[in-house]
């Protein structure tokens, strides 16, 4: 990340320029000319064909791979950081989901719309991943593949929060009398 940071120290005003998606210098940035017309900020570009290349083309494609880099290494740190928590947490449950695993995956959903997790901050696959150890299940690596198909069900999409609904209702009607 420090290589990162210091790349983007050095090519500030060209990455703010490439963000504005301003147009005022790409003649200069990106129109292909002789060597003793370039723009050099490099010493790269010594080494680039100037029939093929312009002077900011390899800068351009290093301000891409940087940001998709830094973008990586985030979500990698951000599942190391969900993993630890999670597997450093002890859930001590003799529990086990013995229903559907799509009934648990609408559950899932359910609750992530609900926001009922950490004021609406957690995302979709922490929830299901401290639900899969609660209940020591493992819904797979694509839930969403599962939420495609409780979409596209033609009755009664939320067939399991229904039938949740209407027993915890049974259960109430029962209790008053």
């Amino acid at each position: 990340m420090n290589a990162i940071n210091q790349f983007h120290r050095k090519n500030r005003e060209f990455i703010k320029y490439i963000k504005s998606q301003s147009t005022h210098f790409d003649e200069l940035y990106f129109t292909r000319k002789k060597y003793k017309d370039l723009f050099l900020n490099d010493c790269v570009v010594i080494n680039q064909d100037a029939k093929l290349s312009t002077s900011h083309d390899y800068l351009l494609a290093e301000v891409i791979a940087y940001e998709l880099l830094a973008i990586y290494i985030e979500n990698c740190i951000d599942n190391l950081n969900k993993s630890c928590a999670i597997a450093n947490t002890n859930f001590n449950s003799n529990l086990h989901w013995t229903a559907k695993k799509i009934d648990l995956i609408e559950l899932i959903y359910a609750l992530h719309q609900a926001k009922v997790f950490d004021n609406g901050q957690a995302d979709i696959k922490e929830i299901t991943h401290v639900l899969e150890k609660a209940f020591q299940i493992d819904l797979g690596d694509n839930i969403t593949r599962s939420f495609i198909d409780i979409k596209n069900r033609k009755t009664e999409p939320t067939r399991f929060l229904n039938q949740l609904q209407a027993e915890l209702e049974n259960k109430i009607e029962k209790d008053s009398y």
